[in-house]
């Protein structure tokens, strides 16, 4: 959670920082000679900048975080708006304190009055209505075809298939015909809904959510943000806890508190974009239908999470797991048997 709001701040800091700058040059690109004062604007920025980033930030992380959740779609765009242009009005204030700290007079509320009411503030308020815009119509994207892909399809990087090196976790709700057959649809999907957004600690783990299907969640990395600290296996234990920390809320509203289980395989893949009335970015190969195939077997063998040969060797000394050779067991849709392993996590 820490970790997010300063990523929403230290982005929000850069962004802001950038069109606090720019908006400046604009400004003195009239001018014969640059300001002699130019420094002053450096560090007016600057401080405007890390201000930007804590409102701003503080802001989107809230919504983001908090009330998205809870509020309907228009609720959350009307909340935005207001709480957005009080930001505006904050950070117009905070300018004009700080500039009046670099000249030499004092500040007074009639600067404020003055600047609301100015030419500047007719300009400047679209400006940065259009700042706010993009940087949340970017996000949406970026949430949609997943982080670091929206570049990929830009510059067409996947318009023919790409061989690379993944490692995928197939995530599925136990037991999830009975649960949804005792909570009704509505109930189960509420369920499903709750589950996935605690499932966002997977990203301080560096993982990348490929796609949902119905109770299912397919889960990636690159090879080397996976391997790195065991992030693939410590995503499940994370989101595991994460459900378990919130044992109460669950019990209180369905009646139950939910358990995954899950299979990871890692290997070479396709990777191409697809689709012509909805494009998006698809993997395939034995690798990901691999994992797929061991996370069926995981209520045969009675284990939360099992993983290919390869993850085990990659992880086999890393003394925060312990591993235990389930055997070797022909897959559905496959003719040589695999080796697999259960993995559970010290206390």
């Amino acid at each position: 959670m820490k970790s997010r709001y300063l990523a929403s701040v230290l982005k929000h800091f850069a962004i802001w920082t950038v069109a606090f700058t720019y908006w400046s040059l604009v400004r003195v690109l009239g001018f014969e000679t640059m300001p002699k004062d130019l420094w002053h604007v450096v560090m007016i920025n600057a401080i405007l900048g890390l201000v930007a980033g804590i409102l701003f930030g503080s802001t989107d992380y809230v919504l983001k975080q908090k009330l998205s959740k809870n509020l309907s779609f228009g609720t959350v765009i009307i909340t935005g708006s207001v709480s957005y242009f009080l930001v505006i009005l904050s950070m117009i204030l905070v300018g004009i304190i700080i500039y009046t700290m670099f000249e030499p007079y004092d500040f007074h509320w009639f600067y404020f009055k003055d600047f609301i009411l100015s030419k500047d503030m007719a300009l400047l308020l679209p400006y940065y209505f259009g700042i706010i815009f993009f940087v949340n119509f970017m996000r949406q994207v970026s949430q949609k075809f997943g982080r670091g892909n929206l570049w990929k399809m830009m510059t067409g990087k996947f318009h023919s298939p790409k061989e690379v090196d993944r490692v995928f976790m197939f995530l599925d709700l136990k037991s999830s015909t009975s649960i949804a057959e005792k909570l009704g649809h509505i109930h189960y999907s509420e369920l499903i809904q709750d589950c996935f957004a605690d499932l966002t600690i997977i990203e301080n783990y560096k993982a990348e959510i490929y796609q949902y299907v119905g109770d299912e969640a397919v889960i990636t990395w690159e090879i080397d943000r996976g391997k790195e600290s065991s992030n693939c296996l410590q995503a499940f234990f994370g989101f595991r806890d994460a459900i378990a920390e919130k044992a109460e809320y669950y019990k209180g509203k369905y009646g139950l508190v939910p358990e995954f289980k899950a299979g990871l395989n890692s290997g070479k893949t396709v990777m191409v974009e697809v689709g012509e009335i909805k494009r998006e970015i698809a993997y395939h190969g034995d690798a990901i239908i691999t994992a797929s195939r061991i996370q069926g077997e995981c209520n045969r063998f009675g284990q939360d999470i099992l993983v290919s040969e390869v993850l085990y060797r990659w992880f086999r000394h890393d003394e925060r797991f312990t591993f235990s050779c389930i055997g070797e067991t022909v897959l559905k849709g496959k003719t040589e048997s695999v080796k697999v392993f259960g993995v559970e996590k010290r206390l």
